[in-house]
């Protein structure tokens, strides 16, 4: 077992945050200043479009196992490449004028979003090239916390302070220095352990898809696409809101406040939920159990809306149950995708469940624009709640379906966290 220098640690911990910081700032962030300058909310629905890198980066994943960079070598060059990109991005970003200049805006947003995107692809592959089997989880589990601390706190809430206090742009000044540590990170990370030769194109796309034909046959893999596709559904469709809905509601002051202090505490209680009732009620009965409870929260912005209940102590309120349930249906639906990936093509395999998990709420985004208007903030939200039925229905004749146990002695590779909708 070969010995690991230890500053892998921190390198991994820094590169989690550098992986969580641009998310929001190109979604529910960027939403917030996009509502105080005017926008609508219709007009915010079909703009975050520009989040697409996200759910469809599996496709030009080949091409960066592939090509290797001339500086750093093949994981961290392009995790050098790709940090400078989205620093120059929100660069670029700060000095918009977010109302005259929207195609720029649109261009920058997406540039971050492709960036940010594909270093989330690299720092997963580093991962799992750096670190021996039994040190994967510990690896992941420091990205992991750094990827919380920058998407849940920094960029979707200090970002917020800032930006009450100094203006936008200075906001998006100071979160573009931020991602000054993880350029530190890819420097300090040691080269990885071991290098495989790069999957082609069959392996990479063809096969994945194939091995599931074998293992589950026509039927199955459709049954688990529309589980896949409809589970976390209610979660999904409300992040195309809530972002709007609060900067209409509250001060960014009090949002971003109220962000910091919920964001890790909500989301640690989710955890551990999670991983009390999945060993006591088994993966189905979890999947049902926070299922229903990721859509009831959802109440909670009808509440809200309707002034059942008002002022920071409301959206607290609201903020803790929603990123409470939203985490722990996060971590069993994780899971749950992770049991049908064999070993040998799991990191694409869950890649391609991820992708066709957050592509559904993208191809809602024409129809909640359209009907927004007549149903309101508090239809469309209860509208959210009902969305969990099909994910259900589907999820009653989805136990019939048996994934293989991932052998133990080589653990799948450790999933970008998905995304989450910002509070």
């Amino acid at each position: 077992m070969p010995t690991l220098p230890v500053r892998i640690w921190p390198a991994l911990l820094l590169l989690g945050f550098a992986s969580g910081l641009p998310e929001p700032l190109v979604n529910a962030t960027l939403a917030t200043w996009l509502k105080q300058s005017g926008w609508t909310a219709a007009e915010l629905v079909d703009f975050g479009w520009v989040a697409l890198p996200y759910t469809i980066k599996v496709l030009w994943a080949p091409l960066v196992d592939r090509l290797v960079p001339p500086l750093l070598g093949r994981r961290r060059g392009w995790l050098l490449i790709m940090q400078m990109v989205i620093i120059v991005g929100l660069v670029v970003m700060s000095g918009i004028d977010v109302n005259g200049n929207r195609a720029i805006l649109v261009a920058a947003a997406l540039l971050v979003a492709f960036a940010s995107a594909t270093q989330d692809l690299v720092v997963n592959g580093y991962t799992c090239d750096a670190l021996p089997p039994d040190r994967l989880a510990a690896g992941a589990g420091l990205w992991v916390w750094g990827y919380r601390v920058a998407n849940q706190v920094v960029s979707a809430g200090v970002a917020l302070l800032i930006a009450a206090a100094w203006g936008w742009s200075a906001a998006y000044l100071v979160m573009a220095a931020c991602l000054l540590p993880g350029v530190l990170g890819t420097i300090l990370a040691p080269p990885p352990i071991r290098d495989d030769p790069p999957l082609t194109w069959t392996a990479t796309l063809v096969e994945p898809m194939a091995d599931f034909h074998r293992r589950l046959g026509l039927g199955g893999v459709a049954l688990l696409l529309g589980v896949v596709m409809c589970y976390r559904l209610p979660d999904g469709m409300a992040g195309l809101l809530t972002a709007p809905f609060q900067a209409e509601l509250y001060k960014l002051v009090d949002l971003g406040t109220s962000r910091i202090v919920v964001g890790l505490l909500g989301g640690a209680v989710g955890v551990a939920a999670a991983a009390w009732a999945l060993p006591r009620l088994g993966m189905m009965r979890s999947l049902v159990l926070f299922g229903i409870l990721q859509a009831v929260s959802n109440l909670g912005y009808v509440g809200l809306d309707q002034r059942w209940w008002t002022g920071i102590d409301g959206l607290i309120g609201v903020l803790f149950i929603d990123y409470a349930c939203g985490a722990a249906g996060a971590v069993i639906f994780v899971g749950y995708l992770m049991s049908f990936c064999t070993a040998s093509t799991s990191a694409t395999q869950y890649a391609l469940l991820f992708a066709a998990y957050s592509i559904t709420p993208h191809l809602l985004r024409p129809v909640v624009s359209a009907l927004l208007p007549s149903l309101g903030y508090s239809g469309f939200f209860l509208a959210t709640v009902v969305a969990v039925v099909p994910g259900l229905v589907l999820l009653a004749f989805a136990g019939r379906l048996s994934p293989p146990p991932l052998p133990p002695q080589q653990p799948p590779p450790p999933p970008s966290p998905p995304s989450q909708r910002a509070p």
